[in-house]
């Protein structure tokens, strides 16, 4: 059975819309890495917490900056050797 053109466009109307969206919540770079640096933090900054973070990720370089409750934003930068990500030490920003 073959649909017609317009039941077919409403059919892929829902996953166009959604495609954006879903790709970047689930891109497996950004999202672990962005875990990575939140439970490391979070595990060196107690009891203050990370309230945000964000990287910007170039092949295997990573810029992150995070920020915490007490509003303190601290920069790291993130290195990938094989399958690995190794962070630098975090520094604060003034």
């Amino acid at each position: 059975m073959v649909l017609p053109r317009y039941a077919r466009r409403l059919l892929l109307l829902p996953l166009l819309l959604l495609a954006a969206p879903v790709y970047k919540h689930f891109n497996p770079t950004h999202s672990w890495l962005e875990g990575k640096i939140r439970d490391e933090a979070n595990t060196a900054l107690a009891p203050d917490r990370v309230k945000s973070v964000s990287c910007d990720v170039k092949d295997s370089n990573a810029d992150c900056r995070f920020t915490t409750e007490a509003n303190h934003t601290f920069s790291v930068h993130v290195t990938k050797r094989g399958d690995t990500w190794t962070p630098d030490q975090a520094v604060e920003l003034p």
